[in-house]
């Protein structure tokens, strides 16, 4: 089904009707470092996801064990791991069952936000005083 753009509030609750999610990318080069914040989105929504995608943001989907990732742009893998999905009830609600639990304990913003500043803090003491 497509539809027309909804407001950013009600994202969750049209991921969260879905079965599968679908998130590809194009197989380029600059994609291989990009991370699609909508897959953080469907995993806090304990949606299972069918990624075509090659990075960062695949070794990410592979560790949190909640997605089927394929190579980019590879119509037949995207198929074949489409149609085990679809056949496989138990596999999708496993999968689905892993994306709450991994994104909340790896990209949870509060926790980020709070190492990102120990860091900021710690260069900041080791930075010599200078002089304005």
């Amino acid at each position: 089904t497509f539809r027309d753009a909804v407001p950013r509030e009600d994202v969750p609750a049209l991921y969260r009707t879905a079965d599968i999610v679908l998130v590809p990318l194009r197989a380029v080069p600059l994609f291989r470092s990009f991370i699609p914040s909508k897959m953080f989105e469907i995993l806090a929504c304990g949606r299972p996801i069918l990624a075509a995608l090659e990075g960062e943001a695949a070794e990410i989907l592979r560790a949190s064990g909640a997605a089927l990732v394929v190579p980019p742009e590879d119509v037949d893998a995207l198929a074949k791991a489409l149609a085990r999905l679809v056949a496989d009830p138990a596999l999708r609600s496993e999968l689905a069952s892993r994306g709450r639990p991994y994104v909340a304990g790896h990209f949870d913003r509060r926790q980020l936000a709070s190492r990102y500043f120990k860091i900021l803090e710690t260069v900041v003491r080791a930075a010599p005083a200078r002089a304005l």
